[in-house]
């Protein structure tokens, strides 16, 4: 914590990636080519997601905040940090989703991947937490939530509209 070069960069010093190298590679890969199309409807309060067409296909983005926003805030000062696959957060959210197929693909922000199969009624269940999973064969619309009304883009105005 004494040395600020600590939190800055993707790598340390002697050539070591840091977490932030995992999870750029992550979302570099996920959302390379993708567009946005919408907010995912969530039925739990405090739990959030976004709809991207991507190369991999249509993915989403899901996660929680029923734990807050600060919960990486260390009790003591420690020197090194947790392991990223170390997981902090202690709430898990159960939400159950309609799978395309008979499985869904879920990838953490490190990139690690996890096959959840569906069940006999077509229904993959997930845990989400603060820490933001993609998505893959899941079988969600989207729609305009806050956020989709955040990111679109205004319309193009037409060449009648200008000439005000």
């Amino acid at each position: 914590p004494l040395n600020r070069e600590t939190y800055f960069g993707l790598v340390r010093r002697d050539w070591c990636p840091k977490a932030g190298v995992w999870a750029y590679q992550t979302a570099a890969w996920m959302f390379d080519g993708a567009s946005f199309l919408g907010d995912v409807p969530m039925a739990e309060q405090d739990t959030y997601g976004l709809l991207f067409d991507g190369n991999q296909g249509r993915f989403a983005v899901l996660w929680s905040r029923k734990e807050g926003y600060q919960t990486a805030v260390p009790a003591h000062p420690r020197t090194g940090a947790r392991r990223p696959w170390q997981m902090h957060y202690t709430v898990r959210t159960p939400v159950s989703l309609r799978a395309e197929g008979d499985s869904i693909t879920v990838v953490d922000w490190v990139g690690r991947e996890q096959i959840v199969q569906a069940d006999s009624d077509g229904q993959a269940t997930i845990e989400l937490t603060g820490a933001p999973i993609y998505v893959l064969g899941a079988d969600l619309e989207p729609h305009q939530g806050k956020f989709a009304r955040m990111f679109q883009s205004e319309p193009e105005p037409s060449p009648a509209e200008t000439k005000e």
